[in-house]
């Protein structure tokens, strides 16, 4: 039943009001009527009341600041103000407090008994909403710490506060810690386990941490995916002691889960604490790095990593040319020092994946500037970048890094062994075409090729046992020694035809190819 109590300074009204309605047929309980809007307020202050019915224009106090000093101690309170026609300006103020209805003078009691019929289904509507409201408290809570932990300090601040207030959840701590546990095997125990067993499990897990952690202050938990995480407000000297105990809690508390722990810093604000839950992330990362560890600190990882990470461009030309040279033993080392240096520095894994993706990239720059690798091999490469996100421990990206060098080592030997015949064949036939040039030379080939001269000069040798000028020497001999047979040409015409400028030179070469002079080669 509903309580209402009726407030006009004339008495006659108010009895008018309570003689001429239905209160049983309306399920409604006349608690009080007061010509004093004073010591209405008093009863309110005393009981809970549903519902006012005031006139707008009393002596004392009118209905408006009653009404206003009414939604401080109730806000849920419904009123419905009595006015005179010419008091409509007092009815507009009242009607944008968004809580009342109101009835002109003289009043038609027909028409305020459906008014009040009307505020008691409203009464009703708002009643079953605010008990599923409590009822999904913990929901609308899990949601609060959500939204907290994706917003920035300054939007949860502003437009989270009022929930806080609504949920009761203490804003006024010393100093806050988010603390993620990130269960490895969920999803492997929700396929092979009876599904309630895991949820079973996931709320002994909390209510193991309430447990051991309460006495710490205000503690908070939901899940997000296969985290759970926990919010504690404290003392900002109690952190050590959670790190301390939460480690004696990863090693007793027995259970089917499987799962990392990462504390994120301390804030001095709950407004704050996605700066603690992001840090709390990174520390988490670095278990692909040290998987033995359960526990992962942010704070310590941040005083272990001394000094900043950063990539060299002389690591990038070193791994460029270990590939070239299909240096496996070297590649390995290589790979093995970074992994030390990872370790060491407490590298986070968005900092490793970047850093191979770097030392990649240039090794790809390098394939494509010299022809070497297709689009579909580098279709392959992309794939390796995919595959390493998926990977749990370093050793696991490491070994996959080492393969994928393997394989390029591979695809370098056998592509530069193609290109190396194709180059060899190329200027073997320009010098075929041009050995009577007299400045025919490696400079001159590797600029008419358009490749530089010491990488023409070496593939060259390797493909053909012999460097560039002394085959230039050997193509000219060959064709002097044809030439010399016809005895109608001038020695001197020959040394020119064969692209010698002087005629002493060409035949102290030829003498020195041949062991004997041009004249002694003719007679």
């Amino acid at each position: 039943m509903k309580k209402i109590i009726i407030v006009d300074d004339n008495y006659k009204t108010s009895e008018g009001i309570f003689r001429q309605i239905n209160w049983e047929q309306l399920n409604i309980e006349v608690v009080d009527i007061f010509t004093n809007p004073e010591e209405a307020l008093n009863c309110l202050q005393k009981q809970s009341i549903d519902l006012i019915i005031t006139d707008i224009n009393m002596p004392s106090m009118n209905g408006i600041e009653l009404t206003k000093k009414a939604l401080v101690l109730n806000p849920m309170i419904k009123v419905i103000f009595i006015s005179a026609y010419d008091e409509f300006r007092y009815a507009q103020e009242a009607v944008r407090l968004d809580v009342c209805d109101y009835i002109e003078k003289p009043i038609d009691f027909e028409y305020l008994h459906k008014l009040l019929n009307s505020t008691v289904e409203k009464i009703d509507e708002e009643n079953d909403i605010l008990y599923q409201i409590k009822e999904n408290k913990p929901l609308l809570t899990e949601k609060f710490f959500i939204d907290l932990i994706e917003s920035s300090p300054k939007y949860a601040s502003y437009y989270l506060a009022e929930q806080a207030r609504f949920l009761e959840i203490n804003t006024n701590d010393e100093a806050y810690v988010c603390i993620i546990f990130d269960i490895k095997n969920l999803r492997t125990l929700m396929t092979s386990h009876n599904i309630e067993q895991c949820h079973i499990s996931l709320i002994q897990l909390k209510n193991a941490f309430y447990h051991s952690f309460i006495t710490m202050g205000s503690i908070y938990s939901f899940q997000q995916g296969d985290n759970i995480i926990f919010i504690i407000g404290t003392q900002k000297d109690q952190y050590k002691r959670l790190n301390r105990d939460l480690e004696k809690f990863s090693n007793f508390f027995q259970t089917i889960l499987s799962y990392k722990i990462g504390i994120g810093v301390i804030v001095k604000d709950i407004w704050d604490i996605s700066i603690s839950f992001n840090r709390a992330e990174q520390a988490l990362e670095h278990q692909f790095i040290y998987p033995e560890t359960n526990i992962f600190i942010a704070k310590e990882l941040d005083d272990r990593q001394q000094s900043p990470l950063i990539f060299t461009d002389e690591e990038e030309d070193l791994l460029v040319r270990l590939i070239s040279t299909n240096n496996l033993e070297e590649i390995k080392q290589f790979i093995d020092n970074l992994r030390l240096h990872w370790t060491d520095q407490g590298a986070s894994k968005n900092f490793i994946h970047a850093h191979i993706y770097k030392l990649i990239s240039r090794i790809m720059k390098f394939s494509q500037d010299t022809n070497i690798i297709d689009n579909k091999w580098s279709q392959q490469v992309s794939l390796f970048f995919v595959d390493i996100h998926e990977m749990e421990t370093l050793e696991q990206i490491t070994n996959h890094f080492y393969i994928l060098c393997e394989k390029l080592c591979s695809k370098f030997d056998q592509s530069i062994s193609n290109r190396t015949e194709i180059v060899t064949e190329e200027i073997k036939n320009y010098i075929h075409n041009h050995y009577m040039d007299y400045n025919l030379n490696l400079n001159s080939i590797a600029e008419e090729i358009n490749l530089n001269a010491s990488y023409i000069g070496s593939i060259f040798k390797r493909a053909a046992n012999t460097n560039i000028p002394k085959y230039i020497t050997k193509i000219r001999m060959e064709r002097a020694k044809e030439l010399l047979e016809n005895p109608q040409l001038k020695i001197k015409d020959i040394s020119e035809l064969v692209g010698y400028a002087n005629q002493y030179y060409f035949s102290a070469s030829f003498k020195k190819y041949y062991g004997k002079t041009p004249s002694e080669f003719r007679s």
